[in-house]
Parts: structure tokens; sequence; C-alpha cells
């Protein structure tokens, strides 16, 4: 799975984003229960511009799951919609509840230049 991931990711680093989008949807629909690849579909779809597809992802993902993914989902969405304070209630509340489990998530919002506090 990891070297699999991390071709995705090479294509994410460069801002590829349809081409990553395309990548980790097709290691989704091997793994539709997987939540890391929830999350980066949703990310590139709202960094493709998609955000009707974005919205839609968010929407199916599991609350509140089995790992981050859906609160920083939430928080690239507030983000994206200028809400930076409704974004950081939802990071508090991903590393309150899930402790030592977000670095890969705070990674790529780091990647990004995002806010993780």
């Amino acid at each position: 799975f990891a070297a699999t991931f991390n071709l995705g990711e090479i294509l994410f680093l460069q801002r590829q984003y349809p081409e990553a989008l395309a990548w980790f949807s097709g290691m989704l629909a091997n793994d539709p229960r997987n939540e890391l690849l929830q999350f980066k579909v949703f990310i590139c779809q709202l960094l493709s511009d998609d955000v009707e597809a974005a919205r839609k992802s968010l929407s199916r993902m599991k609350f509140p799951g089995d790992t981050p993914a859906w609160y920083f989902a939430s928080a690239a969405w507030e983000l994206h919609r200028g809400n930076r304070g409704k974004a950081s209630d939802f990071l508090d509340g991903a590393r309150y509840i899930f402790p030592g489990k977000t670095e890969i998530y705070e990674e790529t919002f780091s990647d990004l230049g995002w806010p993780i506090k």
C-alpha cells in the first residue's frame, strides 16, 4: 500500500491534482473503506476546483470514523470557504479524539501551506 500510495503523493506534491485524483480514486475503488484514500480524493477534488464532487465526497465520509480523516476533510472544507476558526475547531477535535494519529493528515496540510493549528 505505502509504495503505491506514495506514487500518488508524488503527483500530489507536484500539484498535478487531477492526475493524483485519478490515482487515489483507483486505489479507493479497490479499498472503498480506506479513510485516508477518501481524504486524499476529497482534497484532490477540492484543489481541482470540483467543489460539488468534493462536497459529495465529504458527505459520504464516515463520522467520526476510525481515523481523523473526516475532521481534516471538514477543516479543509472550512478553509476553502474562508472559515479559519471553524477549521481550527475541526483540527483541535481531530487531535483530541485521535491523539498520535494525525501526522499524515497534518503533513498534507503543511504541504499545501495550510495552517495546522
